[in-house]
């Protein structure tokens, strides 16, 4: 089943860069940008920037959209986790966490050194609590104070466990 999923992913990348044209009015990129293999300002490249761009507005599902057509265009290594992390975090902007969870749980199998482990952590919490799942919520997110996350998770994982409480 792998290479029928991994075309089924790319002819989801090629249709939504054909819906984002239409949407724009743009022409056909062309380039190392429109591959995703160029960098833009700071490293990262433009399709990034403009999928979490998307997310900052508040057009969730166009951004994972974004998110994903990048995905699956073989993005550089230390972008794939942010990627996962941010298509989950889109999903639970739009209540749908069964997704979310499934791409923060990835970062964590797939990127555990990467650099979104802790959010990783946090987020699986506020997803379980917003599921109802109260004791799985204060079980991950014990878990993750005990990861030793940076100050700015810890005190987001504080402030959601004494939501739950």
């Amino acid at each position: 089943l792998e290479p029928e999923v991994k075309e089924l992913k790319s002819q989801i990348a090629k249709l939504n860069e054909d819906l984002s044209q239409l949407k724009g009015g743009k022409a056909k990129a062309t380039g190392k940008a429109a591959k995703g293999k160029g960098k833009g300002k700071g490293g990262i490249s433009p399709e990034y920037t403009k999928a979490h761009q998307a997310y900052m507005k508040g057009n969730f599902e166009e951004s994972i959209a974004m998110f994903q057509n990048l995905a699956v265009k073989n993005p550089p290594a230390d972008l794939q986790d942010n990627i996962a992390y941010w298509i989950g975090v889109n999903y639970s902007k739009l209540g749908k966490f069964d997704e979310a969870i499934k791409q923060f749980q990835e970062v964590l199998a797939k990127y555990p050194k990467g650099n979104k482990t802790h959010d990783s952590r946090y987020m699986l919490g506020y997803c379980y609590f917003k599921k109802g799942d109260k004791a799985r919520a204060t079980d991950t997110l014990e878990a993750a104070m005990k990861a030793n996350p940076p100050k700015d998770v810890r005190d987001k994982i504080e402030k959601q466990l004494k939501e739950i409480q």
